[in-house]
C-alpha cells in the first residue's frame, strides 16, 4: 500500500515562510522602516491591564495626576477587557472623541468644571464655510460691505 500526498506548487513559497522563523521579524522591520508598522508597546500593553485606566471618573483623575496617556486602541480593548460589550462601546466612544477632539469624555467634563485648564492637543479645524461661535470672521471686510445690504446681519 502505498501513500501520495498532493503538493499544491503554487503554496510553495508560503511554506517556506513558514520554515524561515525570521520572515516575519524582517517583514515587520521593514514595515517600521516604511512607517507603515502598527506602534504598539509595552506601556500599550499596561494600559489595557491597568484598571485604573478603565473606571469612569477614575481613570480621569489617574491621568490627570499621573500624566498618563493612553492610545486608541488599549482604551478600546481594556474597555472590553472589564466593561464587557458596554465597556467596549464606550472604550469606542471615548477613542472616537479623543481622536476628534483632543480629549476624552472625561477631559471634557473635568474642562467643564473648571478643574482641568489643558488645551486639546489634537482634533482637526472645522470643515470650511464653518465659523465657530466667538472667533474672528476670516473674511472681515468682504463681510462688512455686504452686510449693509443684508438686512438680517448683526451689527458691528
Amino acid at each position: 500500500m502505498s501513500l501520495s500526498f498532493p503538493v499544491d506548487h503554487d503554496t510553495a513559497g508560503a511554506r517556506s515562510d513558514r520554515a524561515d522563523p525570521w520572515a516575519e521579524l524582517r517583514r515587520y522591520e521593514q514595515a517600521k522602516a516604511d512607517g507603515t508598522a502598527p506602534e504598539a508597546s509595552f506601556d500599550d500593553l499596561l494600559d489595557v491591564i491597568n484598571p485604573l485606566q478603565h473606571i469612569p471618573v477614575v481613570s480621569t483623575i489617574y491621568r490627570e495626576i499621573t500624566g498618563d496617556t493612553m492610545q486608541g486602541a488599549a482604551r478600546i480593548v481594556g474597555g472590553g477587557l472589564y466593561g464587557g460589550v458596554g465597556g467596549l462601546v464606550g472604550g469606542l466612544v471615548n477613542a472616537i472623541a479623543e481622536e476628534a477632539t483632543g480629549r476624552d469624555l472625561g477631559g471634557h467634563v473635568m474642562a467643564a468644571l473648571g478643574i482641568s485648564d489643558d488645551t486639546p492637543t489634537g482634533g482637526t479645524a472645522p470643515p470650511p464655510g464653518v465659523q465657530l461661535a466667538g472667533a474672528p470672521d476670516p473674511a472681515g471686510a468682504a463681510n462688512a460691505s455686504s452686510a449693509g445690504a443684508d438686512a438680517t446681519a448683526r451689527p458691528a
